[in-house]
């Protein structure tokens, strides 16, 4: 999913996102606002993880668990 404006994602301890497939879940563009609230985000691989935030994008994590995800590859274009 692409964030490039101000996106809000608000759960509770039992709200998870999972990537299948070796993906990323967001990629957060230059210009886009991405706030996590009591979510967990799992499985995310490629550049960036479960999220990755280019730049000029913005991530505000507020108790959120990332488990299991692994960023490879990453070059700033």
């Amino acid at each position: 999913l692409i964030i490039s404006t101000q996106v809000e994602i608000s759960g509770s301890a039992r709200v998870y996102l999972r990537a299948s497939n070796n993906n990323r879940l967001f990629t957060v563009q230059n210009g886009g606002v991405f706030t996590l609230t009591q979510v967990a985000l799992q499985n995310g691989t490629g550049q960036g993880g479960a999220v990755r935030v280019q730049s000029g994008g913005t991530l505000l994590a507020r108790g959120a668990l990332f488990a299991n995800n692994r960023a490879a590859g990453w070059a700033e274009n």
